[in-house]
């Protein structure tokens, strides 16, 4: 559990539709520590399911795409050419995924106002290295298929 200087402090998730005995249902209490903010496995809804689901699968990714270039078939010339590229976007892939990791405490992916831009700035880095990545692979199956 979590304290503040304050004391518990005590969250409510509040849909619309919800009855009074549903509200009460939904408390639950987080003290924060010097530890980071970790809820139980119990209190988890969809949502922080998901989110959870998403940090494992950027962070596997990321290992997928920094792992690649060591299986066949992979021509020497293309490890020199997209080793940089590689680690910038498993760097990428990472943060992506403690974004999500953040996202969970925040309770959405819009705020607070960094997480948004912490967000946006991750896909723009994905969408270019990634294109990038791309490019170069097709241009490279290009120069092999001529030889």
């Amino acid at each position: 559990m979590f304290e503040s200087a304050n004391g518990p402090i005590i969250l409510t998730a509040i849909m619309l539709g919800d009855d009074e005995k549903s509200i009460n249902e939904k408390h639950f209490v987080l003290e924060i520590t010097d530890r980071p903010l970790i809820m139980r496995f119990e209190d988890w809804d969809l949502a922080v399911l998901i989110n959870a689901c998403e940090v494992l699968i950027w962070m596997g990714l990321a290992v997928v795409v920094t792992l690649r270039p060591l299986f066949p078939p992979v021509q020497p010339t293309q490890l020199l050419n997209e080793a940089r590229l590689r680690r910038w976007m498993a760097l990428a892939l990472v943060l992506f995924g403690l974004s999500d990791a953040v996202e969970i405490w925040s309770g959405a992916w819009w705020r607070p106002w960094w997480l948004l831009v912490w967000k946006a700035a991750c896909v723009i880095a994905i969408c270019v290295i990634g294109s990038v990545l791309y490019l170069r692979s097709r241009e490279n199956n290009a120069h092999i298929s001529k030889s």
